[in-house]
């Protein structure tokens, strides 16, 4: 699992693709100049295909693509390096690994690497008497590729400037998250005092520290069924620990065994949260670019307004009743791994607390807050009613304290009504 993730860390980065386009441009280039000076009968063909290049011309030609290449390609990175200042000042820092992984900065870099390794090589093969041409013409149909992905890169940065953008894609990626870990088939509950194992339980402790970014769940109800035992995890996905804490509760064996092993191996900790398979971080950052928008230096309302509308989106599903289920089973089908997925509660309350908070005084987002919350309350189980009640009261209390104005309070007031009675009417 560990050299799982590292080989997706070094495929997102900003080496791995540049370096696989300078290898594919290296194995174009020996390909180009065998056709060349090679294959007798593809070099007859080239020669009656393609136009005669003087060696001077191509000598010169390849030169100024190879330098040019070099020149655009710190313009790129000059330009990415903007995109990330601006990115960590007006939008927030911990998004930064995203820009870090746009596919388009990557294979544009790519390509003026490659270019400049495939002009490199064939320059390398020209003399008086050897005048590549069919190389030397794919230098040009590399460069024509090259200028079409830096206009696709110029315009990529422009959009990825835009927080509105940036709001979208982040919603997005919260969305799909959710969609994994729902459970469509209904909203059973189950009670952990139903599956625990008899006997003596055993506490497994972490073996390092840091943020909980992988939990191997198929590996432990593998482990745990060799043992014939039952897991308890007693942390989750996104969570910081600490070597030596406890992690997970073994009920149904005399001894804990290689579980001691077998479970913290299964747990992949790292120095910093990211958003693959944590939903609840993807929620910290609109959360955190909502606050940004909200802190006095910025003032800005109607960037938390998009984060609060994209919030409700992804909201939407879990308070379906599309929660993760908690049990997990081996092979043979008998339970093994108790592991408490990221639970609505927590969810909605990630997002609204903070915002309620940052907000309030605020008439504008509070009130759009309120709505978001009365929009919600249209599709939500009616068992999450309670919660989203809740969070409207809180907002009600803030209300009264907060806001002079007798017409905005009662504005305010009259849309947490309209919320409460949805909620107590059942909903949508």
């Amino acid at each position: 699992m560990t050299a799982v993730r590292a080989w997706s860390r070094l495929v997102r980065s900003f080496v791995a693709v540049p370096a696989l386009f300078a290898a594919i441009a290296f194995l174009l280039a020996i390909g180009a100049l065998q056709v060349d000076i090679g294959d007798r009968g593809l070099s007859d063909l080239v020669v009656r295909i393609l136009p005669p290049v003087n060696p001077d011309t191509a000598r010169t030609l390849l030169s100024v693509i190879a330098g040019s290449m070099m020149t655009v390609l710190s313009l790129v990175y000059s330009l990415t390096l903007i995109v990330f200042t601006l990115a960590a000042g007006n939008i927030g820092p911990r998004l930064i690994e995203r820009f870090t992984n746009d596919r388009t900065t990557q294979v544009t870099a790519g390509l003026l690497v490659g270019t400049f390794v495939y002009a490199i090589i064939v320059l390398s093969r020209i003399d008086a008497e050897v005048v590549p041409r069919s190389a030397t013409f794919g230098a040009l149909l590399l460069t024509a590729t090259t200028l079409v992905s830096l206009i696709i890169f110029i315009r990529s940065v422009a959009e990825r400037v835009s927080i509105d953008n940036e709001i979208g894609r982040v919603s997005a990626q919260l969305v799909a998250e959710l969609e994994k870990i729902a459970s469509h088939e209904g909203t059973e509950e189950l009670a952990i005092e139903d599956y625990r194992g008899g006997g003596e339980s055993h506490a497994v402790k972490s073996t390092g520290s840091g943020y909980v970014t992988t939990l191997d769940g198929p590996a432990i109800c593998s482990a745990a069924g060799e043992a014939d035992a039952f897991v308890e995890m007693t942390i989750g996905l996104g969570e910081f620990v600490i070597k030596g804490q406890e992690i997970a509760v073994v009920t149904g064996v005399a001894g804990i065994g290689d579980l001691e092993h077998a479970i913290p191996r299964a747990v992949i900790l790292d120095r910093r949260r990211t958003s693959e398979a944590d939903a609840e971080f993807s929620v910290h950052l609109l959360v955190e670019i909502a606050m940004r928008a909200l802190s006095p230096g910025v003032n800005d309302s109607y960037t938390a307004i998009a984060c609060i509308d994209q919030l409700t989106a992804a909201l939407a599903l879990p308070l379906r009743g599309y929660a993760p289920p908690p049990l997990h089973k081996d092979s043979d089908g008998q339970p093994r791994l108790w592991l408490d997925g990221v639970s609505v509660e927590t969810l909605v309350g990630t997002a609204v607390h903070p915002m309620r908070r940052a907000s309030a005084g605020n008439v504008t987002v509070t009130l759009r807050l309120v709505r978001a919350i009365d929009r919600l309350a249209g599709v939500t189980h009616a068992s999450h009613h309670p919660l989203l009640a809740k969070h409207l009261g809180l907002i009600f209390d803030d209300v009264r304290r907060e806001i002079a104005n007798d017409s905005d309070r009662e504005e305010l007031e009259t849309a947490i009504a309209a919320g409460l009675g949805k909620l107590n009417d059942g909903g949508g």
